[in-house]
């Protein structure tokens, strides 16, 4: 999923693992992924609009389906923010990703 966002050929991702935590820190070693874990809407929604989110992570075994779906649609509907302190956040991971290589 990562090397396809990488390619261009999708702009967000969904990873699902039992907690979420370990296809988080997969998916983030990739350049230009921005990978969390979100179990609810809002932060599902914030982390799209504060910190260019695009790739959301859920656990299954934490929370049920009905809830993965609210969280999904909460994730997908969502823009990142053009907000200066925003844009700058998201530029300065950038320039971390082009530092470490």
């Amino acid at each position: 999923m990562a090397e396809l966002m990488q390619r261009g050929g999708a702009e967000r991702g969904l990873l699902i693992c039992g907690s979420g935590i370990g296809v988080t820190i997969a998916a983030n070693k990739f350049n230009g992924i921005r990978a969390s874990i979100a179990h609810d809407p809002a932060s599902a929604e914030q982390g799209v609009v504060h910190d260019a989110m695009n790739v959301l992570s859920l656990g299954a075994k934490v929370i049920d389906s009905a809830t993965a779906a609210t969280v999904l649609a909460a994730f997908l509907a969502a823009t990142p923010s053009d907000a200066e302190r925003f844009v700058r956040r998201t530029n300065k991971v950038q320039q971390i990703e082009k530092e470490q290589g």
